[in-house]
């Protein structure tokens, strides 16, 4: 049709990430170590996190330009799953033919619950769904003898498709395994079920010693980085209030409300047929014991539902930043089991005949397809789907751009100018990329680029907004954009698409991934507000002197406010033919763009993510400018207006270029260079400090430390 299917984080990270996957694939290693993770770091816990199902190697049969189809498939081929393993977890437990068929209705169910519509976007999750009731199959059948080889291949499989899910998935088969226990268990048979005990532990123990190659690195990146981040504080702010009502409505079908964490109720609706033969079940005549436990695992696994420390029990001791209630599967889970325990008793209770259920089959099959529809509905107004056209525009733009990088033959890192595609755009075509999005991301690098005028973006780092000197300090070799407006890069290679262009410059006065610093580097500047300020200040912790760089242009400031929306003019002069950058340093009143006209042209449209970033104003004319601000600003503002002097800028990096490494090159985890380290110093290395890494100089082990509480450096001899 005319939208993809991408999406909002499925967009910004899941599919550019699976794209990507081919490249991984290609050098192993950078599993390890990859460039694209927050300017070079740990990149298992994007695998771990985002690529470890082996579901995920089909869409290798797609081009990375199509890889918007190929999440398609996989998405709708994942809940196919859903319904197939649910259908036979039904079959296994009731062979019975005579009723087999109507496990149709609860398995589709399963599959097109409210939970697997409204985020099957975050398609990394669906494998745990998949896995699930084959998991559930298996703890049956150790209760009932079996030594447990089917629950420990697909436990494992749990913990290595998705470390994050299968914590949630862990609680509730321990729950369900000790409920087993406690409705069989009997003064005569104890010791048989101790035995169950060890069983199962020694399965789950082994499961996830097999996982934890892959899972400690996960979790001591997430622990190190984003887990003690100002962002992670923020999601505490998010935390959710009880609304009884709007969860009570969440048991309809059709109930879209969002997906964001501030304002969104669990997504737990698998069919109103469902849910009466839920109620039905504590009704029946039963074990006892049997309603209890089932009683137990529903109101544990809904108490996050309605209490907030429940609820960041069962994220993992951590706030979410949208997709609430991830857990909710479970609850919806549990309840078509019951539902269809409740069934069968009625079948073998009654004689029904076949018109009744197969009505029931049709009205379910209807109300869960309309329930679909609105949920997709709901996604498209809220968050909108990708347009297809320009879906194709974007990729056949950047697809030649990223095969002429990935040309180099030396170590190299990829900028943009402005933020016209995903974030992680880079990622998806393999690309050293500086812009990374993700939960893995580092948090320190993050602030450390937008104290450079870097854009700021929820768990992400970016250099979009870097200037000439910014671009150079951190090592940045190629620039995607569409204007040469400082004639400091060099254009290598252009295309164009649909009457748009896309090019690709370099930046000749790149200082590249190391070089010798000219003073200690151990001391961080006191960063300001001002990215300029603090790209002199950084350059002269460096050694050299910067000040000449950026020179303040004085302004008088016109304001206008028209409710929430002020109006500010700066009506500012220059004599020459200069680069001029600016910087708005406020906090909005409201989420909304603001809008930038310089003589009363349009030139920019920003929100609050990129209102950090630097930028310079285009097409200046001698003499008087006005440049407009237009928004819902807050009541201190400040305009950082700079103008650019490339003579000192060139002069500042032909001083450090003397020192810079040479002959990098790099593959998998592993970086070599050469360099003449002259009388001895301080290597400088753009790469985020890690705790990890092995360095050596000449063949001898060297110690290294951090540089400005970020990056890694080390002391040279002569």
């Amino acid at each position: 049709g005319k939208v993809t299917v991408l999406t909002f984080d499925l967009r910004e990270q899941y599919a550019p990430f699976i794209a990507g996957l081919r490249y991984l694939l290609k050098d192993p290693g950078k599993i390890l170590f990859n460039w694209n993770a927050s300017m070079g770091g740990n990149y298992i816990g994007v695998f771990a996190y985002y690529l470890a199902s082996p579901l995920n190697l089909i869409t290798l049969f797609w081009k990375v330009e199509d890889i918007a189809d190929a999440m398609y498939v996989l998405i709708i081929l994942k809940i196919a799953l859903c319904g197939l393993t649910f259908n036979t977890f039904l079959h296994k437990r009731h062979p019975k033919r005579n009723i087999s068929f109507y496990n149709l209705i609860f398995s589709s169910c399963y599959a097109l619950m409210s939970y697997n519509i409204a985020y099957g976007m975050c398609v990394m999750w669906l494998d745990a769904i998949i896995l699930l009731p084959i998991v559930l199959l298996g703890i049956e059948g150790i209760l009932t003898g079996k030594k447990g080889g089917l629950y420990f291949v697909s436990m494992t499989l749990v913990f290595i498709t998705n470390y994050y899910i299968s914590y949630m998935v862990g609680i509730f088969v321990f729950l369900y395994f000790i409920g087993g226990i406690f409705i069989k268990l009997k003064k005569d048979n104890i010791h048989y079920y101790i035995s169950r005990g060890i069983c199962f532990g020694i399965n789950t123990l082994l499961g996830l010693g097999i996982s934890m190659p892959l899972v400690l690195p996960s979790l001591y990146n997430l622990k190190y980085r984003y887990l003690n981040s100002e962002t992670a504080l923020f999601n505490k702010e998010l935390a959710y209030t009880f609304d009884p009502q709007r969860l009570l409505y969440k048991f309809l079908p059709s109930q879209y409300d969002t997906v964001y964490s501030e304002y969104g109720s669990p997504y737990i609706f698998c069919g109103t047929f469902i849910l009466l033969l839920a109620i039905v079940y504590f009704f029946q005549k039963r074990n006892w014991k049997e309603k209890l436990v089932s009683l137990f695992i529903s109101l544990f696994i809904s108490s996050g539902f309605i209490f907030e420390k429940m609820d960041f029990f069962w994220h993992g001791f951590s706030y979410p930043t949208s997709f609430p209630y991830r857990y909710a599967f479970l609850f919806s889970c549990f309840v078509i089991l019951l539902s269809r325990e409740a069934f069968q008793r009625i079948m073998e209770q009654f004689k029904i005949g076949k018109l009744i259920p197969i009505a029931l089959c049709i009205y379910t099959i209807l109300e869960i397809y309309m329930n679909g529809i609105a949920l997709q509905t709901g996604i498209y107004k809220e968050l909108t789907y990708d347009i297809r056209v320009e879906n194709e525009i974007q990729n056949s733009l950047y697809s030649p751009i990223a095969a002429k990088v990935r040309e180099s033959d030396y170590m190299y890192r990829v900028g943009t100018q402005k933020n016209r595609f995903s974030i992680n755009m880079e990622s998806a075509y393999g690309l050293n990329a500086t812009n990374f999005f993700a939960s893995n991301y580092n948090a320190s690098v993050s602030e450390f680029l937008t104290h450079l005028g870097g854009a700021f973006y929820g768990l992400s780092t970016s250099t979009t907004g870097f200037t000439p000197l910014s671009n150079s300090l951190m090592g940045i070799d190629y620039i995607i954009g569409t204007e040469n407006t400082s004639d400091m890069y060099e254009e290598i290679f252009s295309t164009s698409f649909n009457d748009r262009i896309l090019n690709l410059y370099r930046n000749p006065y790149s200082l590249g991934v190391a070089f010798m610093a000219k003073s200690d580097v151990s001391q961080t500047p006191s960063w300001t507000d001002n990215p300029f300020q603090n790209q002199e200040d950084l350059l002269e912790a460096l050694g050299i002197d910067g000040s000449d760089i950026y020179k303040p242009i004085p302004y008088e400031t016109t304001t206008n406010e028209a409710g929430n929306i002020i109006d500010l003019s700066y009506k500012f002069n220059i004599s020459t033919n200069q680069s001029v950058y600016c910087h708005l340093s406020c906090m909005l009143s409201e989420p909304s763009l603001v809008y930038f006209y310089l003589n009363d042209e349009l030139i920019l449209g920003i929100g609050s993510s990129y209102l950090s970033t630097a930028f310079e104003l285009p097409q200046l004319a001698k003499g008087e400018n006005i440049l407009r601000v237009e928004g819902p600003l807050g009541k201190e503002v400040e305009l950082n207006l700079v103008s650019f002097d490339k003579k000192s800028y060139v002069y500042a990096m032909e001083q450090l270029k003397t020192g810079k490494i040479e002959d990098i090159q790099s593959k998998g985890n592993t970086i070599t260079g050469k360099i003449d380290a002259q009388n001895g110093g301080t290597l400088f290395i753009t790469i985020p400090y890690d705790e990890g890494f092995s360095i050596y100089v000449d063949s001898k082990k060297a110690s290294y430390n951090k540089a400005f509480e970020t990056f890694v450096c080390l002391e040279l001899p002569k």
